[in-house]
């Protein structure tokens, strides 16, 4: 069912902001900032659910990496803001990677 919702999200995102994309809009940039930052809201709402459902510690951390991811697309970060971003997800990426469980193969 999360699949389904994600699914019909991503579809509304496409059909209604990969148009204005296109189209010769007065600033193309923003357009495309619109788009990437439904995107991830598509993505952060999806993992957000499947945190509720499963609650798995990786889920929390894949939440964040998105929201992080999110918050990077703003053109209104600073240098500074940016390097916070990056170097969290990163740390994020090394916790979920050599910290966290993960199931044997």
């Amino acid at each position: 069912m999360l699949v389904v919702a994600g699914a019909i999200a991503t579809y509304d995102t496409v059909i209604s902001d990969f148009p204005t994309l296109w189209r010769t809009p007065e600033n193309e940039y923003a357009a495309l900032l619109k788009t990437i930052d439904n995107l991830l809201l598509v993505a952060i709402a999806v993992e957000f659910s499947l945190l509720l459902l499963f609650r798995r510690m990786t889920a929390v951390v894949e939440v964040v990496v998105f929201v992080l991811a999110r918050k990077t697309v703003n053109p209104d970060n600073g240098a500074v803001e940016l390097l916070l971003c990056a170097a969290a997800i990163a740390g994020l990426i090394i916790l979920q990677h050599y910290f966290l469980p993960t199931k044997a193969k």
